[in-house]
């Protein structure tokens, strides 16, 4: 993620995975006198029970996801200068002490719950033992799309950002622009979606497609959104089951422009039924031209079939978290789901083939609502269901009846 290079030697630990940060990878930075920066603080002891230990903990972290997001790491001794006040640098890990460190987590987790608003999403955190009190504690915050957030404990009404030199408070100039900031941010989303889809429509697809009926999903991780995010193509290109196109049984994948392809085997007419294009930035576009079927029966209409949609967009969403995971995309990602060529179509409330009613839509092109995924282990079921009730909505039905009245996925035979 977008961040101020914070190095040690030539590690580089803010582009490591955080369950694979080592007891080596923390020494380094002590070995190197790396020093705080906007993206990174040093903590010797984890936050206390008390009111002013609260709000401090959470003016950190919503510094963090109010800026380009960093690490705090907890079980770390600074050096002193000689008034003894800390310089920024780590003298030595020194770990934590901890009884029971689920505990602990939980009870962080519950104050960043009740004392920031909006909450900030993907949050993560790794204990790394080997040190003299205990393990260090890792909290990594991502940049956050849904920024600025507020310490909302005991009304406190503030917001922080970072800087070069640590956090420090917004005044009234500085939160309205960045109200304004997350506006734009949202708006360049739905803008990468519209510009997208327009060039699809208008036959611009990557590879020509085996009908002018489609069905795509443009996935937008939040970190694309303000340059932050460069992917490793290499290991996207390695990735091949987690870039299997939608419903292909064989695919082949290559390098382009835009980043890294794979392609479904050709369809009708020597074309394609579709790809995933993952783009330099780690936003992808997901077509599927088979969404439409004609079993040429008297019996059954030609149309979308509502369970087929679910079952590859649940499967597509469950694919792109494991890739989001592997390229250490962070977990806040925004979907687009959208059909072209739908006017008039059928949409077939049980599997394609029965007999069970169905309902058309009266458009089209159908853009379903934005959907946000803020935890990659998210079930794709609950990450889709504005989405699946839309498309219902969109052919004329009041929901997704696949859905029961407590939320669970329950889709009919």
């Amino acid at each position: 993620m977008g961040r101020d290079a914070w190095t040690a030697g030539p590690d580089m630990i803010a582009d490591t995975q955080i369950n694979k940060i080592t007891a080596h990878d923390l020494e380094l930075l002590v070995s190197n006198g790396v020093a705080e920066s906007r993206a990174l603080e040093y903590k010797e002891a984890i936050p206390g029970g008390a009111d002013q230990d609260k709000r401090e903990f959470l003016a950190d972290v919503s510094s963090f996801a109010n800026a380009i997001g960093g690490d705090l790491i907890y079980g770390v001794r600074e050096r002193r200068d000689h008034e003894g006040k800390p310089t920024g640098t780590p003298e030595a890990i020194v770990g934590i002490e901890v009884e029971n460190l689920d505990q602990l987590i939980q009870r962080i987790e519950n104050v960043l719950r009740d004392g920031l608003a909006p909450r900030v999403p993907g949050i993560r955190f790794q204990a790394v033992a080997g040190f003299e009190r205990g393990p260090a504690l890792v909290v990594r915050i991502p940049q956050s799309w849904a920024a600025p957030h507020m310490v909302s404990f005991q009304r406190s009404g503030k917001f922080f950002t970072r800087h070069a030199g640590g956090k420090h408070q917004l005044d009234v100039l500085e939160v309205r622009d960045a109200f304004l900031n997350t506006r734009s941010a949202s708006e360049r989303a739905e803008e990468f979606r519209t510009a997208r889809l327009g060039r699809l429509i208008g036959g611009g697809a990557v590879v020509p497609l085996s009908s002018e009926k489609f069905l795509c999903v443009h996935a937008v991780p939040h970190g694309a959104l303000f340059g932050a995010l460069t992917i490793d193509l290499s290991k996207a290109a390695a990735a091949k089951a987690d870039m299997r196109p939608v419903e292909a049984i064989t695919w082949g994948d290559r390098f382009n422009i835009d980043g890294v392809i794979s392609v479904a085997s050709t369809g009708r007419g020597n074309k394609s039924t579709g790809y995933v294009q993952l783009f330099r930035n780690g936003t992808v576009e997901v077509v599927w031209s088979e969404v439409f079927f004609d079993p040429g029966s008297k019996m059954v209409s030609p149309g979308v079939g509502a369970s087929d949609v679910a079952r590859e967009l649940f499967g597509l969403v469950e694919r792109l978290q494991r890739l989001f995971v592997m390229l250490e995309v962070p977990p806040a990602v925004s979907f687009f789901v959208s059909l072209h060529g739908m006017r008039g179509v059928t949409l077939h409330t049980s599997h394609r083939l029965s007999l069970h009613r169905h309902f058309e839509f009266d458009r089209d092109t159908i853009l379903l609502p934005e959907v946000a995924m803020e935890n990659v282990g998210a079930p794709p079921a609950q990450v889709l269901r504005p989405a699946m009730d839309a498309l219902w909505q969109a052919a004329g039905l009041e929901r997704c009846f696949y859905y029961s009245d407590d939320g669970r996925w329950m889709p009919q035979s």
